[in-house]
């Protein structure tokens, strides 16, 4: 590795950790907390990385990445609703599991989207589980942007809706009715 590769991933690193910190507050992860626990200067930030919200973007991902290797899909039983129901319900559960990075990523996604941003992403790994119609119809869309609505109201769902979607028992419930309702024949 190179001065330059070392330098870039102490930063990317740092932001990392910051991020998680921060309990979904990136307001608290400054440029210059970054830069003094990587032991670089501030302008080393900008000029590898441009800007804070490129940074702070660049660590979301790999974040998020390493979230979706732990939680894998499980092997498929053949039925395409119940093999989609298990995934949106794993899908769930990782928003869950994760709540700050969640947040911050659907919050970026919302006030930012791109064919490359996070949401994105979590709709292609849906299509492994669906036929294209699903794409194209708005299907899968819906299912992804509704479980990731329900997870930002996750702390007034019961009040709003009599399912207490910190319980993984009723969430679980609640996923499989989205995923019947969009995907029933």
């Amino acid at each position: 590795m190179t001065i330059h590769e070392d330098v870039i991933e102490r930063i990317i690193s740092t932001t990392m950790e910051l991020i998680q910190e921060s309990d979904g507050n990136i307001k608290r992860v400054t440029t210059r907390k970054i830069a003094e626990r990587a032991n670089v200067a501030v302008g080393a930030i900008n000029y590898y990385f441009r800007s804070k919200d490129r940074l702070i973007e660049i660590g979301l991902q790999r974040m998020l990445e390493k979230q979706k290797e732990v939680t894998s899909p499980s092997s498929r039983t053949g039925d395409t609703r119940k093999d989609l129901i298990v995934f949106s319900q794993q899908f769930a559960d990782r928003l869950f599991g994760h709540a700050a990075i969640s947040e911050i990523a659907i919050l970026e996604d919302m006030k930012s989207p791109k064919t490359t941003d996070n949401t994105a992403k979590s709709i292609d790994e849906f299509l492994t589980f669906t036929a294209v119609e699903a794409m194209e119809d708005g299907r899968i869309f819906a299912l992804v942007t509704t479980i990731q609505a329900a997870f930002l109201r996750r702390n007034q769902s019961k009040r709003e809706t009599g399912v207490d979607l910190l319980e993984k028992e009723q969430r679980d419930l609640f996923v499989e009715e989205i995923v019947t309702a969009l995907f029933s024949e």
